[in-house]
């Protein structure tokens, strides 16, 4: 949901830097990363100079962050299905949409087995039509796990579905 496989632009504007600048990072886990780096065969995915900067959540969503590169090239095991929630804040222009940090054409994936994209800004979790698309996903990997009685059987025990956003009310999902 909302993830910037490729990074968002978001980190590098002047909000991302002045959020950088108000991280402060305990010096025992920078010694920590930089002795882990200087054993790893000579392979470095950060800068040791800029380990400090480079190590924020903010930097690492740069889509100029190394980690962020390296990341965007590494496809997933076809064991393991990928799925994709995208919000485009409601203004349906996909391809070029944006959630209001993470854009398009960052969340998307082309092996991805599924992608929503829903009406919704960076919160996408937040949504209902989120919360529907997560139960339609997590239903079709049980029916393939466990097969269609199973599920059955659990659907009629099954307590209403309600997706709580705050501070909105509770929503009772319909089902299907």
């Amino acid at each position: 949901m909302a993830t910037p496989h490729r990074g968002s632009t978001f980190a590098d504007n002047w909000i991302g830097r002045l959020g950088q600048r108000l991280i402060d990072l305990p010096s025992d886990m920078l010694e920590e990363v930089t002795r882990i780096a200087t054993l790893s065969r000579g392979m470095f995915l950060l800068n040791p100079l800029q380990l400090k900067d480079e190590l924020t959540s903010i930097r690492q969503l740069s889509p100029n962050s190394s980690l962020v590169k390296y990341m965007s090239e590494l496809r997933g095991s076809p064991n393991v299905p990928v799925h994709s929630i995208i919000g485009d804040r409601g203004r349906n222009d996909t391809p070029n949409s944006s959630d209001g940090v993470v854009k398009y054409h960052s969340s998307h994936l082309d092996w991805s087995a599924s992608e929503k994209i829903v009406p919704s800004g960076h919160s996408v979790q937040d949504d209902p039509a989120s919360a529907v698309e997560l139960r339609r996903i997590l239903r079709e990997h049980l029916v393939k796990v466990k097969g269609r009685k199973t599920l059955e059987e659990a659907d009629a025990k099954a307590a209403t579905p309600v997706w709580q956003a705050n501070p909105s009310p509770p929503i009772i999902l319909k089902r299907p």
